[in-house]
C-alpha cells in the first residue's frame, strides 16, 4: 500500500501530496522450509531430537508441545526456540517405529499470523 497525505489551508488551497510512503501489510503465515529428519527418512536414531526450520521468525510462545505433536505420544519436549527454528527433543521411542509430527495451524509468526495449513512429516527409528 502506498500513503500520500496532502494539506487544505484556510484559503482552499490543497498540497499537491508527495510520493507517500509504502507500507507492506504481512498478512501470510510462516512455512516450514525443512526439517531435521527429513519427511520420510529412515534409520532416525531413537529419542533424536526433531529441528523444525520455518521461512521466517515465529513467535515461541505458540511454537510449543500443544502445536507441535507427535504420534505415537511419548515423551516429547521443546528443548529451544529461536527466530525462525524449533527443537523438540523425543524419549521413549521404540526402534523401527514411524513417528508423525504435526505442526498445527495454532503455531504463528511473530506478526500474529497462523500458518496456512497444518504441516506433518514422518520419520522412521532404526533397527537395533
Amino acid at each position: 500500500y502506498t500513503i500520500r497525505s496532502r494539506a487544505t489551508d484556510s484559503l482552499s488551497n490543497i498540497e499537491t501530496p508527495g510520493i507517500g510512503n509504502t507500507v507492506t501489510v504481512h498478512r501470510t503465515g510462516a512455512l516450514v522450509s525443512s526439517t531435521i529428519p527429513a519427511n520420510g527418512e529412515t534409520g532416525v536414531p531413537a529419542n533424536s531430537t526433531v529441528t523444525i526450520n520455518w521461512n521466517e521468525a515465529m513467535d515461541c510462545a505458540t511454537v510449543n508441545t500443544t502445536t507441535v505433536t507427535i504420534s505415537p505420544a511419548i515423551g516429547w519436549d521443546r528443548t529451544s526456540c529461536s527466530g525462525s527454528q524449533a527443537v523438540f527433543t523425543a524419549s521413549g521411542q521404540a526402534t523401527a517405529t514411524s513417528y508423525t509430527i504435526t505442526i498445527a495451524k495454532a503455531a504463528k509468526d511473530i506478526a500474529g499470523n497462523p500458518m496456512d495449513s497444518v504441516y506433518l512429516f514422518i520419520y522412521t527409528t532404526a533397527f537395533n
